[in-house]
């Protein structure tokens, strides 16, 4: 069964790191890249959030 507080941990997580990468770059590539990557997992982990409290029992 999927755990969705732990796979919004995860995204959340995962967002983070994204976001530590592209602050600490130095290539500007790599900074836009993993900005845009911080941004989808960020999205990801609302998305989910939504669809938790829209099914919550």
């Amino acid at each position: 069964m999927l755990d969705l507080n732990r796979e919004i941990e995860l995204l959340e997580r995962c967002a983070s790191e994204c976001a530590l990468i592209s602050d600490l770059a130095t290539d500007q590539h790599a900074q836009q890249e993993n900005r845009k990557l911080a941004i989808e997992y960020r999205q990801l982990a609302e998305d989910l959030k939504s669809y938790r409290s829209t099914w919550a029992v």
